[in-house]
């Protein structure tokens, strides 16, 4: 048996014979969003005690709204280090949306790369209209979006066990002319906060492109960087800007909320991870993590 956090699970079905068990799923992306969807023929809310420290729905109180009709392959427990898939399916129409976004779109436009899939299983006592007994609940495999194939109606996901990231390639830091580090983190030491700069969307401003009106010194101050929503129904969610030119921040991945003219965000700047620009933009030369002045790799004849 997995974890149960409430303690609760063990003892009711060692003294009854009847329960419900229902598959919810929980799909946490990189830029923040955290969406809940019940795999049953009805929603559940479920209190924040429910779950122990390593759902990644720990410390709140979760709703589980019904959402598209979910299908999956059987769980496999293994001892050791056995990267485990489940082979998830979603059936979809277009009336089924992630915010105002299909979930094709989503899916094509890079919402959900590398984004955190939990199934959980809740333990009820039987239902009987609309009464509901919650026992218990437990984490039945959590894993990582890996490959996608969608059709108009249908969309396969494989989601690798989290075990999947012990095949990160090490030493992560190579002997290279660029930095290694992430920029920002304790390697780099670089507040990037510091360069905050507060936009507001302007006319023509969507899901894809901020128009901000804009325009920082050096040009390229945020390509790379990260905008965060202050306002509107986007408030909280990151995403990556993939350059900042004339004034419009153009995202990797579009936001799922819509966009209002006068939502306020938060650019954080990127960093190209060049000598140049840790020295003369950031004032950060003490911390920079490559190597300059390595001999660029020639050809012997």
């Amino acid at each position: 048996m997995r974890p149960d956090p409430s303690g609760q699970v063990a003892g009711y079905l060692a003294s009854n014979r009847n329960f419900v068990i229902a598959d919810v799923y929980t799909f946490k992306t990189i830029y923040g969003e955290l969406l809940q969807f019940s795999g049953y023929t009805i929603p559940f809310t479920v209190p924040a005690g429910f779950f122990d420290q390593h759902s990644i729905n720990a410390g709140t109180n979760v709703t589980f709204a019904l959402g598209p009709k979910f299908g999956r392959s059987k769980i496999n427990t293994k001892i050791g280090a056995h990267v485990d898939t489940m082979d998830l399916e979603m059936y979809v129409g277009a009336t089924d949306q992630i915010g105002v976004l299909t979930w094709q779109t989503a899916f094509l436009m890079g919402v959900f790369d590398l984004a955190t899939v939990e199934l959980g299983r809740l333990i009820c006592a039987p239902i009987t209209g609309s009464a509901i007994s919650i026992i218990g609940y437990v984490v039945w495999f959590q894993g990582l979006v890996g490959d996608v194939e969608f059709g108009r109606t249908v969309i396969s996901i494989k989601v690798n066990s989290t075990l999947t990231l012990l095949s990160t390639q090490y030493p992560r830091r190579l002997w290279q002319a660029t930095c290694s580090h992430m920029f920002g983190d304790a390697m780099c030491q670089f507040d990037r906060q510091s360069m905050a700069a507060t936009v507001t969307g302007q006319s023509g401003s969507g899901q894809t492109a901020i128009f901000t009106g804009y325009n920082p010194s050096p040009s390229n101050l945020y390509n790379d960087g990260t905008i965060i929503g202050l306002s509107g129904a986007n408030t909280g969610f990151k995403r990556t800007i993939s350059a900042l030119a004339d004034g419009v921040a153009y995202l990797t991945a579009p936001y799922v909320y819509p966009v209002q003219v006068g939502d306020y965000f938060s650019m954080l700047p990127g960093c190209d991870r060049s000598l140049n620009m840790c020295q003369n933009v950031f004032n950060n030369l003490g911390h920079y993590g490559g190597q300059p002045y390595i001999p660029p790799q020639e050809f012997s004849i």
